[in-house]
């Protein structure tokens, strides 16, 4: 699935999906990317999805 990289917010929900499924690379993998667009999405999914990633 492609998800418009300007569209941040269904970035975090796919985030919080794959997080409630038990992806946990998946989840990593979109807070990286949401790293390069939006901080503000990126600390929110760390937060509730408890995963820490070291950013790029």
């Amino acid at each position: 699935m492609r998800i418009n990289p300007k569209l941040d917010r269904a970035r975090y929900e796919l985030g919080m999906a794959h997080h409630k499924l038990g992806h946990v690379e998946k989840v990593r993998e979109i807070i990286q990317h949401l790293a390069v667009f939006d901080p503000n999405f990126t600390n929110q999914l760390m937060q509730d999805s408890g995963e820490t990633v070291q950013l790029r």
